[in-house]
């Protein structure tokens, strides 16, 4: 959540004087365009960094404020950091906290984890988490006053 552009399709309407861009990173975008890893390879924060960097010297051409939510927040700072004069103004929605932003993930974390994602059970894991009531009850909880909408699920 937070990776793709329909995340922030809310947040966007309440600025429509405003030119917004909402970019699908590198394997996390609009249904139906799956990634699959062992076949598109993997992404990590630097590459996502590279291709928002794309679209501020691409399209933007200028300063701009840059905002994140979640475990985006080390994609972000990293873009601030790389380009102090091309971001403005940085916005951390609930981060991670600086400690778990700033230690590498052994290999071995990594790898594990990984695995355990491709494994069947991994599958079941991850399915129940896309699920609708899962999906309803995270929303509910962290991110809506009230209960998400029919268009948000």
């Amino acid at each position: 959540i937070g990776l793709s552009g329909w995340f922030w399709e809310k947040f966007m309407t309440q600025w429509q004087d405003s030119d917004i861009y909402c970019p699908d990173l590198i394997g996390c975008g609009e249904i139906g365009d799956e990634w699959k890893p062992e076949e598109r390879g993997l992404f990590f924060p630097l590459d996502w960094v590279r291709q928002c960097e794309t679209l501020i010297n691409e399209e933007i051409n200028g300063p701009c404020v840059v905002v994140t939510q979640g475990g985006l927040a080390p994609v972000g700072v990293m873009l601030a950091h790389r380009n102090p004069t091309m971001v403005q103004k940085l916005v951390l929605c609930s981060p991670p906290t600086w400690n778990d932003m700033a230690k590498a993930i052994p290999q071995s974390e990594l790898e594990r984890n990984y695995n355990f994602l491709r494994s069947k059970l991994g599958e079941l894991a991850l399915g129940l988490l896309e699920s609708r009531s899962a999906i309803q009850f995270f929303s509910d909880l962290f991110l809506f006053e009230n209960s998400c909408d029919a268009s948000w699920l």
